[in-house]
């Protein structure tokens, strides 16, 4: 048997949405998302001084490691239970799945479970500060090529009182995990990988009044990590001239060593664009991270060896996501980073008159989907590439990814944790 941990996704994607009305039920009135809470997550049905709440618990894994042609044997969903409020009402825990649509999280996905994916649970047999097992008996929902949601809510009518269930999410002490059994697995893997969470992603650029000075490498340089989207430009604002090359790495470190990479491309939200001179394209290439921060020599004005076809930006829509087929696979790192550097183009050394740039969502933009890489590969036999009790990291975070053991046993365990 084969023992893995995949994380939870990082951003506004585990929280609790909810409903408070002055009458039952409260499935309408005030709507408040409470994804960005530091604390755990809580399915609630109560009354507290007039007002009921309506509360659901939303908690996302990332179980795209599992290979597509996997079956799926056995899913345990493991909560810590942080706190619990029970009551004669007698309420119960149930779950369903959800399917993710993109950040952040809205009142659509406040849904009221209709079928549990497992059997309802009194409130009552939980046991507070605990990892309570729950044994998954609808198998369907799980997501083999992206994200798996499971939505919590409690059973049971009109509340007469406080009735909620608090567990662990992704900044907890004690995050969910989800441990997905499965057998074979032979075929080809997807895995959808979002930016790493450091400060990797963000500008190189260099700007001067003279378009010749800037382009050598010289001017003023500036590095800003922290933006909420990035811009690929040679543009011209009178009197200056910004040359901007963003960089994004991601954690690739969970695709094993020795896997065979078929095919990849780049998922990012196009927030706005702008092109003033005909010609210029955005080109992608990789480079090698070596360490934080990003400092001047990852700048590059042109890039020497693009990894996917010029992009013009003709053809780029702003507020859908733009999929970015890679036709050089080589420089996926399955083990550790992969990064990617964007630049504008005009295929010589053509100076701006005005703005020429494509403009898309970086990691630390709240409102729309962070940058992701999509990978497709295949392993001979995962013996072979996974070595026995290893921790390698995610493409989430830098939390353990799986580690491997082996027994006589013929099925795989994934676990995924809410880290």
């Amino acid at each position: 048997m084969t023992v893995s941990t995949l994380p939870v996704a990082v951003a506004g994607d585990d929280g609790d949405l909810e409903y408070s009305h002055s009458s039952w039920p409260a499935n309408g009135g005030t709507f408040i998302n409470t994804a960005a809470y530091a604390n755990g997550v809580v399915a609630a049905k109560s009354l507290y001084l007039g007002t009921y709440y309506n509360a659901v618990a939303l908690l996302r894994f990332n179980t795209g490691a599992i290979p597509d042609d996997a079956t799926i044997t056995g899913v345990v969903l493991k909560l810590y239970i942080e706190s619990k409020l029970d009551s004669a009402d007698n309420y119960g825990l149930v779950g369903d799945y959800y399917d993710f649509g993109g950040e952040p999280t809205v009142a659509g996905d406040w849904i009221e479970t209709a079928t549990s994916i497992f059997t309802a649970i009194d409130i009552g047999s939980l046991t507070a500060t605990a990892q309570n097992n729950i044994t998954l008996t609808n198998l369907s929902g799980i997501n083999k090529t992206g994200y798996t949601g499971i939505r919590l809510t409690l059973t049971g009518g009109t509340p007469t009182t406080l009735n909620s269930v608090r567990v662990g999410k992704h900044e907890s002490s004690q995050p969910a995990v989800l441990e997905v059994t499965y057998t074979g697995g032979t075929g080809p893997t997807t895995v959808n990988i979002p930016i790493a969470v450091l400060t990797d992603d963000g500008y190189g650029w260099r700007q001067d009044n003279v378009y010749a000075t800037a382009a050598g490498g010289g001017g003023t340089y500036v590095n800003s990590p922290n933006e909420t989207v990035l811009t690929p430009s040679k543009s011209y604002f009178a009197p200056t001239y910004y040359l901007q090359v963003p960089l994004l790495r991601f954690d690739t470190s969970g695709i094993p060593v020795g896997a065979t990479i078929e095919s990849a491309k780049l998922q990012l939200y196009m927030t706005s664009k702008s092109i003033t001179n005909i010609g210029y394209k955005m080109l992608v290439e990789y480079f090698a991270f070596d360490g934080e921060p990003t400092i001047s020599s990852d700048w590059v004005l042109t890039a020497g060896s693009p990894c996917a076809a010029a992009i013009d930006p003709a053809s780029v829509t702003a507020g859908v996501v733009l999929e970015i087929p890679l036709t050089v696979l080589t420089g996926i790192n399955p083990g550790g980073y992969t990064g990617f550097r964007f630049t504008m183009d005009a295929g010589g050394a053509i100076p701006p008159t005005g703005g020429n740039y494509l403009q898309f969502a970086a990691y630390d933009n709240t409102t729309y989907q962070e940058p992701r890489l999509e990978v497709v590969y295949t392993v001979t036999s995962l013996d072979s590439v996974l070595p026995d009790a290893d921790v390698v990291t995610t493409g989430w975070t830098t939390a353990p990814l799986f580690s491997k053991i082996n027994d006589a046993s013929d099925s795989t365990v994934i676990q995924a944790t809410a880290v």
